[in-house]
């Protein structure tokens, strides 16, 4: 299901998820997971309305865990996303317990916001230049 949002979200907005993959001199790239932009008000079974506040989410299979893969991943998107978007936010959010995606973000420069009883809200604004 989640495939098929990501797909859809895609084909409505024009950007979305991607894979994360890891290239090397050892072979070919292997996929490790995903990372990307939705819009907040979008979720499986229900879409945006209005072009609204942007979301990062990502997900790495456990193996690629521990290696700056996603910080790395997630760093890209961002900087990619303020330079396509006017926007002047990205948002994010993990799990309350979830204490290695929340370092992520912070690496990310997000800062975090007040948490809600399920999850820990992050924001990042775009940078001055």
């Amino acid at each position: 299901m989640f495939a098929a949002f990501q797909i859809e979200h895609w084909v409505r907005y024009g950007f979305g998820f991607m894979l994360a993959d890891v290239v090397t001199d050892a072979g070919p790239p292997q996929t490790v997971g995903h990372t990307g932009l939705k819009y907040v008000d979008a979720w499986p079974g229900h879409w945006a309305e209005t072009a609204g506040a942007i979301e990062l989410g990502f997900s790495l299979i456990p193996a690629a865990r521990g290696h700056g893969y996603v910080t790395e991943a997630a760093r890209a998107v961002l900087a990619e996303a303020f330079a396509a978007f006017d926007i002047p936010t990205i948002r994010a959010r993990c799990n309350i317990n979830n204490e290695k995606s929340a370092a992520v973000l912070l690496r990310c420069d997000m800062t975090e916001l007040e948490a809600t009883d399920n999850f820990r809200q992050f924001e990042l604004a775009r940078p001055r230049h």
